[in-house]
């Protein structure tokens, strides 16, 4: 299977928080709905076991930026028990850059878990 979907936009809510806050909490949530997509594509669809996703970040000028992929399988939930929602997601599959808090373009493709 393979899915496509955009970074969610900043929450109006951070608005006032300074950048780099704001900046974390975007990417945490990008973090948390990849994790969430991963396990709503393997509830919903039982006959699949693997999935290439790509998740693009829209500009000022609405284009799209490749910012995360991934190649996740069914069988990784022994790395449930991990803390950090980063090192989760890269155990997961997920390959991603974070630069002070904020994702940029992945520098090279994952393997898969």
């Amino acid at each position: 299977m393979e899915c496509d979907w955009l970074m969610r936009p900043p929450d109006p809510r951070d608005k006032d928080l300074p950048e780099h806050l704001a900046r974390d909490n975007q990417t945490l949530q990008a973090l948390r709905d990849a994790l969430r997509l991963r396990e709503v594509i393997f509830e919903s669809f039982p006959a699949v076991t693997n999935a290439d996703l790509r998740m693009f970040r829209a500009d000022g000028e609405h284009r799209l930026e490749l910012v995360m992929t991934g190649k996740v399988n069914r069988y990784n939930d022994a790395f449930e028990r991990v803390a950090s929602l980063a090192m989760l997601a890269k155990l997961c599959g997920f390959h991603f850059t974070l630069k002070t808090g904020e994702m940029e373009r992945p520098t090279a493709v994952s393997m898969s878990c």
